[in-house]
């Protein structure tokens, strides 16, 4: 929240962040004890923040917002956001790595991987095309470049036409 006091000809501008219910935080810490919340001044609404045990950074995961990008107080709304999204219990029972879901997400990020490696092969198909191509190029023109060519072209032309 802003308020402001008007001194002279400027407004001195007083920012005050909203308070955390306790409760909210209680219930936070049902979900999981890792989980913090608190108000960020620079986007003024408050972000779920997770603390990793490994090595005690907090990691932004949830910035409490409406649809619209307004300000939205901490609320079940939240909770439940939170809790739709927790994978721990799922993830960790033996019967998830038998799931429909987990076949399906890794077929997904098998689909995903050969789609890149394909388009890197591709890419660099056609990068060493155009190298070629311009190389066979500047042969024919009479100009030839150690660096545009690689050198077993270069020993295989005479030697009259290097420069």
């Amino acid at each position: 929240m802003i308020f402001g006091k008007r001194v002279g000809k400027t407004t001195l501008r007083f920012y005050m962040e909203p308070a955390i219910n306790k409760s909210f935080v209680k219930d936070l810490h049902n979900i999981a004890s890792e989980l913090d919340v608190r108000w960020e001044s620079g986007l003024d609404r408050f972000v779920i923040e997770y603390k990793s045990p490994k090595d005690g950074v907090f990691y932004r995961i949830l910035e409490v917002k409406n649809e619209d990008g307004s300000f939205r107080p901490l609320d079940g709304r939240t909770l439940e956001t939170l809790r739709r999204y927790d994978m721990s219990a799922k993830v960790n029972s033996p019967d998830y790595y038998f799931s429909k879901q987990y076949r399906e997400m890794k077929e997904a990020k098998k689909r995903i991987k050969q789609k890149n490696r394909e388009e890197h092969l591709a890419k660099a198909r056609d990068l060493g095309k155009k190298k070629w191509q311009d190389a066979a190029e500047n042969a024919a023109n009479g100009i030839i470049s150690p660096r545009q060519i690689g050198s077993q072209l270069i020993y295989s032309l005479p030697r009259t036409i290097i420069i």
